[in-house]
């Protein structure tokens, strides 16, 4: 979960958070399967017993080059999420 706030429309201008969270399913994920639904939630409200970290914990997991690559990504997507 990335946070972005929209400081400006003209010209456009966001930020993206430094801190978001990686939240987890507590069912392992099948993609033969669809019948365990819970396996598709990691809303905290409707899976409140998969595990919650946060991004430093996702870059210590990672390392640092594989994390800038994937931070590189979000950042992307939230541009162009954010442009559309």
């Amino acid at each position: 979960r990335l946070w972005v706030v929209v400081t400006s429309v003209e010209p456009l201008r966001a930020h993206l958070h430094h801190h978001g969270l990686v939240l987890f399913s507590s069912h392992a994920y099948d993609a033969a399967t669809t019948t365990d639904m819970q396996a598709h939630l990691t809303n905290y409200a409707q899976n409140m017993h998969g595990d919650v970290w946060s991004l430093e914990q996702l870059r210590q997991h990672l390392g640092d080059a594989a994390y800038a690559r994937l931070h590189d990504q979000m950042a992307h997507i939230a541009a162009l999420t954010i442009a559309a």
